[in-house]
């Protein structure tokens, strides 16, 4: 039997006592209402401590729990921004993709550019090399 089952067993009996002496209607003395009064607080105190081991217990359960919990939604989290990343990846290089085979390369770029200057510059002549419209001429000739 532990001290605790101990005090328990005390406390009761104590407690019986006083019960037995109230009933009969005797006046315990100092001493014994002393020693029932501690019976009673060690009575309270079994009861605090048990209560106290079952919540002890019960914290701990909660705290494996709650570790296995988070343990589970930090690697969910890693596996989404491993899967994010996986995406992001292949997107750019989706884009890059797409972007080279739409863009021409320099040297084509550059006999682009070449050609519409030269006949931006050959329309400019052309008009330039016209005969102007007749009403215009009579126009400018007065």
């Amino acid at each position: 039997m532990t001290d605790e089952e101990q005090n328990l067993m005390e406390a009761m009996t104590m407690a019986e006592s006083l019960r037995k002496y109230e009933y009969e209607g005797e006046n315990p003395t100092a001493d014994r209402r002393r020693k029932i009064k501690n019976a009673q607080e060690a009575k309270r105190q079994v009861r605090y401590l048990k209560k106290l081991k079952v919540e002890r217990r019960t914290l701990q359960k909660q705290e494996v729990e709650l570790a296995l919990q988070l343990k589970k939604l930090w690697n969910a989290h890693d596996q989404d921004r491993t899967a994010r990343n996986k995406k992001m990846l292949a997107l750019g290089a989706w884009k890059m993709t797409a972007l080279r085979q739409k863009a021409p390369t320099e040297p084509a770029l550059a006999t682009c550019v070449w050609h519409s200057k030269e006949s931006f510059l050959n329309g400019k002549e052309a008009i330039l090399n016209q005969e102007p419209h007749p009403e215009l001429q009579r126009r400018l000739s007065t």
